[in-house]
């Protein structure tokens, strides 16, 4: 389904107000920003969703690179996730800071990053700090899979040729 068109049916439904009505808002908004994570309207949206549902800590966290955020659901947002690194992985942020649409919301990026970099944990800062570490998780399994579906479509192949040349065998004998 389109963005916009998403977006107001997400309206509609948070416009209703009945708790199953916030929850298909939710869902809907979820998935955009997962598809748009640099849309900021988006997490503003869900962001509001979540403040009619009376989760002040997930409103805070949708909101917390808009300009204008809620001071109470900023601080219930980074009282829930007190270390650095988690607050930043919690916002779903893909890439850099720079990346950011607004100069607001790529100071608190950058925030976060310097904070997290106290961590002895690392933030995944670009490729190339990937490549370095012999890239993500997600690459390393997207290798094992390959080598899986090469391995076992060569075992096919093998039993395949083996009852063959059995037949044959099975034939002319």
């Amino acid at each position: 389904m389109p963005r916009d068109l998403t977006l107001l049916r997400a309206a509609t439904e948070t416009e209703a107000g009945d708790f199953d009505s916030l929850l298909r808002a939710r869902r809907r908004l979820q998935g955009l920003v997962r598809t748009y994570p640099h849309d900021l309207e988006v997490r503003a949206r869900l962001a509001a969703v979540y403040r009619r549902l009376g989760e002040p800590a997930e409103a805070g966290r949708w909101d917390y690179l808009s300009e204008e955020r809620v001071p109470g659901e900023t601080a219930a947002f980074e009282r829930a996730r007190p270390d650095a690194y988690e607050r930043y992985r919690a916002l779903a942020w893909p890439g850099r800071e720079s990346e950011a649409p607004t100069r607001t919301a790529e100071g608190r990026l950058a925030e976060l990053c310097r904070q997290a970099d106290r961590d002895p944990r690392r933030l995944p800062r670009d490729a190339e700090d990937d490549a370095h570490s012999g890239g993500t998780w997600r690459d390393r399994l997207s290798a094992v899979g390959c080598a899986t579906a090469v391995v076992l479509m060569a075992l096919v192949f093998g039993v395949g040729v083996l009852v063959t040349v059995r037949h044959l065998i099975g034939l002319f004998g």
